[in-house]
This record gives C-alpha cells, sequence and structure tokens, in this order.
C-alpha cells in the first residue's frame, strides 16, 4: 500500500493527528525496538512477534488476516465507529507504555 493512503486511511479514522510525525513504516521495523517509549501497532502478527522478541512492546492491530480478526472494524465503516476503536488502541498503547508487558 501506498504510504500517503497508509497515513490518509489513519488519520481519517482518528488513529493519527493531522500533524503526526511519530511514526516509521517501512520493513525494518524491528530496528526499533530498543526505544522504551515505542510501542509498535502493526497488523502482521510476525512483525509483532519480531518485534516483540527483539525486546520491544507491540499491539497487533485487529485485521482479517491476523489473530485479533474477530475485532477488526470494516475499513469503510462509520466515524463514530472508528473514532472508539482508536480510542481502544489508544488506551492498548497507553497500557503498553506503562507496563512491561
Amino acid at each position: 500500500v501506498c504510504v500517503s493512503a497508509k497515513i490518509n486511511w489513519l488519520r481519517a479514522r482518528g488513529f493519527m493527528s493531522e500533524h503526526a510525525n511519530d511514526y516509521v513504516i517501512g520493513p525494518h521495523k524491528y530496528l526499533m525496538a530498543p526505544y522504551p517509549n515505542l510501542v509498535l501497532v502493526d497488523d502482521s502478527d510476525d512483525n509483532v512477534k519480531v518485534f516483540e522478541e527483539c525486546g520491544g512492546k507491540a499491539i497487533t492491530f485487529p485485521a482479517p488476516w491476523n489473530k485479533r480478526r474477530s475485532e477488526a472494524v470494516d475499513p469503510y465503516c462509520s466515524h463514530n465507529a472508528a473514532a472508539g476503536f482508536a480510542k481502544k488502541m489508544a488506551l492498548e498503547i497507553e497500557f503498553a507504555l506503562a507496563t512491561d508487558m
């Protein structure tokens, strides 16, 4: 997926603010694992596993192709549904940063 399309999708659904620039999109996410104030949020079970094996904190973003498929939100869902889901993910990230997972 084109990076700008991914960012636009995240912003439109409340997962990323309009001026956010604290994200990494690319294949080598595991290189960020040593940073203690960082949480990987990824829809790939494999990326999450590798990140955690490298010592990082990670959350699997629910999607039809991963272990959290039952929680996945329709990508074309209403803004209210997406906003509620974004709040839930924000709480998971906050919890991850506050604990040793």
